[in-house]
């Protein structure tokens, strides 16, 4: 046990100290490009991976996860090494320099370059002292490992150094260079000391092996020659075909070789007989390396690796890896693979059991497409694995997916009123989507290859698409059959089309080629007829069009010459009447242009050039604002403000800038993306910019280039990431789940210190969306490195489950005992027995057998805090093994709270005590049928109302005593639901929160918390005490609800500030619960007449009723109903005119009861006699294309809710996403002659039209007047 302790205290020591370190955020962000490499360190605990991604990534080799992410170079990087030693880590790129990194905490050490020459290869020498590394002005140069400086140059003059070997003394250096021939070089005097001739072409590779001493190297003469270390040719290899890889195995015995005509062979290192032949190969090798006990070897071709027996050269695995590999290499143990994709991950193997052990990848795909929706309220984005997402840009929340293609989307905008989405997709085909409903409209196909582009006219009746089938096609809404109509197909001589343009009203098109051929046509958008095609100066190409503000001109701007050796650029000024040249205006010679862009008032022209120069005109006198030459990086794209003149152009050294058009200044340049930033747009009211990125991240800045927050979708559906400048973070619970902190190799996950840094409603509070202020603090403000202690767990000795904590720098507060995820102990650690520096804890296992699942393994964990309580300790666990099977039938315990009635009159709420009813008895009925089937009682109820004729009245010790009550009968099997509606509170400077009892008489609990309020600490307490390892908690509380209106009578708040939403996660952490909350942080939760009941509940009472929150229409899965009612929330609060959005916290799934036909129908949602209203639609012109520029239909539901919310005199109710039949909608359509407005309305009912048509004419200024007589009518009519 002594030696034991030992090791750890030396662990901890060794790996707390040495690499003090600073925390990073790790976000589940893999490489966004190609995997070119990747590498164990030599004690295989850690994985290094290099990509064309500009970054170097190291990986926990056991788990998977990211440690660090390497970050600084500005170009594709070629190879990444461990240090010998592996504390450091070597980069080259072809940004021309060679990185020294730490290896633990990814630090940046030192960046070696020399002037603006090329680096070709680098490499640590083998006593990891020194650096060497190649340079294109023929200088091989030596830097200290330590450090990076420059200590040596070893000139060359017959040519530039190419591949480099050193011998194991660390001071003879092997070199290729441009010749047939190669030296071996001393580095002490920088003097060759032997050359080696016989090749007959130039040398391209060469190895030294320590074993035997002795070197191979290969040229383009297709063969492969063995030399000692005297510079001597010993014997040559030769094959079929040309040699082009020979490899030294380690041991120094044999040689491998591979032909351009796909033979592998196995040869003597000795005398250099030939071995053994390897099995055929159908595909070109990629890369080679033998095992470091060189027992195997692996050789990549394209879409497989291949493990081979030595010497034997017999297969011993075979990997296929469909997206293609691009190299392979061998742990130290010869037991795992990794190996390094096209797919942009890298895979580690067992060679033994065949199976992939763990990918190296992330959770989110690299973004394609980006935009603002006209208003700026929304965002689309689409992502190379296809998904098309909306999301909220006030909140962050994604609120719908575009799911329909059956490939990936290739470019998506919104119509110019926001009512529509148009998407164009691989699959060929083009679809028109409801906004708000995300719904397909239509589906637009004829073409025979991708779609790259689709738009709508700016009067939403007309489609264009652009194809790489060379084909452009129109299609025009028909008015009188109501669909749309392909009108004409244009087709581009060249090629692929390009990108086309409707003019700003709609009546024309130009129809361009993206790869600057000579096509140009200008067409009548409304009947497809070509008015021009245009023809450049002499035989120039058009590299761009640009309609004028007024669209009688187009503006092309070309490049050619008229003459073979005389190339021009300029602009073109042409009619759009006759399609005739107006005018041309010369730039220069030479001068192309790799990017342009038009500002929106047509007086500014930027244009970048194939030299890095910047080129800003004012096209009013044609005139050159500004030059600016040599430009670091060509721009991705630029884009203009909507109103003021400035741009945006982004750039692949990860930033933005943002220049004045009409000085030619800088105004400022937007820094934080950490890759290639694609592109950056303001929206339509230029207050906000949104940025996309390679790094696979979406930024919101506003328009003075302020970061606002950085947006993560994960995966393929609604989860996402949101960060604030500062760390600050919030997301969906899954996503949330992915965060983490590494401190070196320390792995520090989020719910260890996450109420410190998650600040729920993130993003609505820096948007202003929520009044309540960032409580959360800034990770730069928080210590965390070093900080958790660590929890070692030691096994079950002597009958006893055992724990050791070691403090660190944070000290050690409360030690918590988890069974199966649910604290079922706190111990100070003040009270514990101290072993050395370490806590000790010891459970005897018959304490905690009750809390033990029958029929399988459970999980006993500690964890410790700091002493402040701040943060929390991974982890120690220990598996019990299968525990013995029981036979009986486990039992439901249902507390169902609801208070209408406090002690304070002002408290009062309309529905907490009938949801309560209402919950309990559905949920009873269906738990009885799925436990009592042995005829036993199996579900036990406790309701607690203010109702009248209730026994049980919701005071604190009523509550309480029951649930200790519980704890005494209840067993690990059984399940334990709370359903809790009334008033919740927060104390200022408490993390608690409090539900309030029946006995509270105001929010004000100051003092008198005890004895009125149950905290969630309490809750936690009772609820661990009770065996039961599946608990519930529903919990609909407020914080608000006092009447100041008389709509409060139909619609009561039960705000949930995001302190509450802390509490409630900290809950889940210690009682293992499974919770859902009626409402997001700093949303109020509603209950309203119309339904009787609150949303959550009545939701809930529908989810089984109706069979939405059921699994097989049978069984009630906790999961299924929470999500199905949480989804009906939103849609319910939305009809009411609030925002609702519960939250789930915790994940479960499991069966509540069974609902037949006899449970459902006893369920009463429906308690109103009210006429049930959802949505109208009202429309001008054609009925498909929804047209409504008076906003009519909005008016008519504006009305109707102001209608249902008139309390007990309200003769209607109305939910506007209410998607059952059984309610009425007004449909109908309108018509404006000069001032007067005609209303033309029926009333739907269960799909069908009821009663007469209305209609009603008058003056457009009393549409409000005419608005509300119609429903009267209609009113009318329902009631006879």
């Amino acid at each position: 046990m002594a030696k034991l302790l030992l090791l750890y205290l030396l662990l901890w020591v060794v790996g707390s100290n040495t690499y003090s370190q600073t925390a990073k955020l790790m976000l589940p962000i893999g490489h966004t490009q190609e995997v070119v490499d990747g590498v164990f360190s030599k004690d295989g605990k850690r994985v290094l991976t290099v990509s064309q991604d500009k970054t170097v990534k190291i990986w926990d080799g056991q788990n998977g996860l990211l440690l660090a992410s390497l970050k600084g170079h500005k170009g594709m990087i070629a190879m990444g090494v461990f240090s010998p030693d592996g504390n450091t880590i070597l980069t080259v790129s072809e940004d021309r320099t060679a990185k020294l990194w730490n290896s633990y905490n990814g630090n940046l050490i030192a960046s070696m370059s020399h002037e603006q020459d090329e680096l070709f290869d680098a490499g640590f020498s083998a006593d990891g002292k020194y650096i060497y590394a190649p340079f294109s002005d023929s200088a091989l140069r030596f830097f200290d490992a330590s450090n990076g400086r420059l200590v040596q140059t070893i000139k060359n003059p017959d040519a530039e150094f190419g591949w480099i070997a050193q011998h194991a003394d660390g001071n003879l250096i092997i070199a290729t260079d441009e010749t047939p021939k190669f030296a071996i070089w001393d580095k002490s005097t920088g003097k060759k000391v032997a050359t080696c001739t016989g090749h007959k072409a130039k040398v391209e590779y060469v190895e030294y092996n320590q074993v035997n001493d002795k070197i191979i190297s290969t040229s383009e003469d297709g063969i492969a020659m063995i030399w000692n270390m005297k510079g001597q040719k010993l014997f040559q290899i030769t094959n079929i075909g040309k040699i082009r890889e020979a490899r030294f195995s380690p041991d120094g015995k044999y040689v491998f070789t591979y032909s351009d005509k796909f033979e592998l062979g196995l040869w003597s290192a000795e005398d250099g007989h030939k071995i053994v032949s390897f099995g055929a190969v159908s595909d070109e090798l990629g890369t080679a390396e033998f095992s470091i006990d060189s027992k195997r070897l692996v050789t990549t071709h394209l879409q497989s690796a291949y493990i081979w027996d030595i010497p034997s050269g017999h297969l011993f695995r075979k990997i296929d890896l469909p997206y293609g590999v691009i190299n392979a290499r061998f742990d130290n143990s010869g037991t795992k693979l990794v190996t390094a994709g096209f797919d942009k991950v890298a895979m580690v193997w067992d060679l033994f059991t065949e199976e992939e052990i763990l990918d190296l990848d992330g959770q989110t795909y690299a973004p394609t497409q980006s935009d603002f929706s006209p208003d700026g309220s929304k965002i689309i984005t689409t992502d190379e694995s296809g998904n098309c997402r909306i999301w909220n840009s006030a909140t962050s929340q994604i609120i719908s997916m575009l799911i329909g293609h059956r490939k990936e989307i290739t470019s998506a905008e919104y119509s110019k009123d926001g009512s529509r989405i148009i998407t164009a997709s691989f699959d060929s085909t083009v679809k028109i989507w409801d906004a708000n409903t995300a719904k397909v409209l239509v589906t637009l196909t004829g073409h025979k290859n991708a779609v790259y582009e689709a738009h709508l006219s700016p009067d939403g009746n007309k489609v264009i698409t652009s194809s790489s089938d060379s084909t452009s096609q129109l299609w025009i809404w028909n008015s009188n059959q109501k669909k749309w109509e392909f009108k004409k197909s244009f087709k581009n001589p060249f090629g692929s089309m390009g990108n086309p343009k409707f003019s700003s009203d709609g009546n024309l098109l130009l129809l361009t080629d993206p790869n600057l051929k000579p096509y140009l046509e200008l067409a009548n958008a409304n009947n497809g007829q070509i008015i021009s095609r245009f023809k450049g100066m002499g035989e120039s190409s058009f590299l761009d069009a640009f309609f004028t503000k007024d669209n009688q001109q187009v503006i092309t701007i070309t490049a050619g010459g008229r003459g073979p050796n005389k190339p021009e650029h300029g602009l073109q000024y042409w009619s759009t009447v006759t399609g005739g040249l107006l005018d041309y205006k010369f730039i220069a010679n030479d001068i192309y242009p790799n990017n342009i862009a038009l500002s929106p008032d047509g007086t500014k022209l930027v244009y970048v050039t194939v030299k890095k120069e910047l080129l800003l005109f004012n096209l009013s006198n044609f005139s050159i604002i500004k030059r600016i030459p040599h430009m670091e990086y060509f721009p991705n794209s630029i884009n203009f403000h909507p109103t003021n003149n400035s741009f945006l152009m982004c750039f692949d050294d990860n930033n933005i800038q943002s220049w004045d058009a009409n000085t030619g200044n800088l105004l400022g340049t937007l820094k934080g993306h950490t890759n290639n930033v694609h592109t950056a747009k303001y929206s339509d009211d230029g207050r906000f910019i949104l940025s996309q990125s390679e790094d696979n991240t979406f930024k919101k800045w506003d328009s003075q280039g302020q970061l606002l927050y950085t947006f993560f979708p994960i995966g393929d559906g609604f989860d996402y990431l949101v960060l604030d400048p500062y760390d600050r973070y919030d997301g969906t619970p899954e996503a949330r789940k992915l965060l983490y902190f590494t401190c070196g190799t320390e792995v520090i996950a989020l719910d260890q210190f996450k109420d410190l840094s998650w600040q729920p409603g993130l993003v609505s509070r820096i948007m202003g969306q929520t009044k309540e202020p960032i409580t959360a603090k800034k990770i730069s403000d928080i210590q965390i490195c070093n900080v958790t202690p660590f929890v070692q767990q030691m096994g079950l000795n002597n009958g006893r489950y055992e724990f050791q904590i070691f403090p660190k720098d944070g000290g050690v507060g409360m030690v918590q005992l988890f069974v199966n995820g649910k604290m079922r102990g706190e111990y100070a650690a003040n009270t514990l027995p101290k072993n050395n520096s370490a806590y000790y804890l010891g459970i005897n296992e018959t304490d905690l057998k009750p809390f033990f699942v029958p029929g399988v393994s459970n999980t006993v964990s500690v964890k410790a805090t700091v002493a402040n309580g701040s943060m929390t300790s991974r982890g120690g666990e220990v598996e019990t093994g299968v525990q013995p099977k029981s036979t009986a039938t486990p039992n439901m315990y249902v507390i169902a709270i609801g208070i209408n009635q406090y002690k304070g009159e002002k408290l009062k709420l309309n529905f907490a005590s009938p949801d309560a009813e209402g919950f309990s008895a559905a949920l009873t009925a269906s738990a009885k049928k799925l436990l009592n089937s042995d005829g036993k009682q199996h579900v036990i109820t406790s309701l607690f109302t203010t109702e009248n004729g209730n026994i049980n009245t919701p005071f604190k010790t009523s509550i309480q005593k029951r649930l200790e009550e519980i704890a005494v009968s209840s067993k690990a099997e059984d399940i334990l639901v709370i359903f809790f509606a009334g008033h919740g509170a927060l104390l200022s400077g408490q993390k608690n929160f409090y539900m309030l009892t029946a006995e509270a008489s105001s929010l004000e609990l100051s003092g008198v918390e005890k004895e009125v309020a149950i905290s969630t600490d309490e809750l936690n307490g009772w609820m661990r005490n009770i065996k039961a390892n599946k608990q519930v908690l529903i919990l609909d509380a407020c914080n608000s609800g006092q009447a100041n209106t008389n709509a409060q009578e139909i619609i009561t708040k039960r705000d949930m500030p995001a302190d509450q939403v802390r509490a409630l996660e900290n809950l889940k952490d210690k009682t293992g619960t499974f919770i859902l909350s009626a409402s997001a942080s700093g949303q109020p939760a509603y209950e309203a007449s119309q339904f009787g009941q609150g949303l959550l509940t009545y939701s809930l009472l529908s989810g089984i009723k109706l069979g939405n929150g059921l699994k097989d229409d049978k069984y009630l899965d906790v999961s299924r109903w929470f999500n199905a009612a949480s989804d009906q929330v939103r849609d319910l609060a939305k009809s009411i005119g609030g925002r609702q959005e519960p939250q789930i916290i915790g994940s479960a799934s499991f069966d509540l009861g069974m609902a037949d036909k006899e449970v459902k129908d006893a369920i009463n949602i429906s308690p109103s006699q009210k006429k049930l209203f959802t949505r109208s639609l009202v429309y001008t012109g054609d009925r498909d294309l929804l047209l409504d520029n008076l906003q009519i239909t909005e008016e008519f539901n504006n009305e109707l809710l102001s209608r249902s919310s008139m309390g007990r005199e309200s003769k209607i109710s109305y939910v506007e996403q209410y998607k059952a039949s059984d309610a009425y909608s007004i449909r109908g359509s309108y018509e404006v002659t000069g001032n007067k407005l005609s209303l033309k309305v029926s009333v739907v009912y269960k799909n069908a039209k009821t009663g007469v048509e209305i209609v009603k004419e008058g003056d457009l200024l009393q549409k409000s007047q005419l608005i509300k007589l119609a429903i009267d009518d209609i009113l009318n009519q329902i009631q006879k």
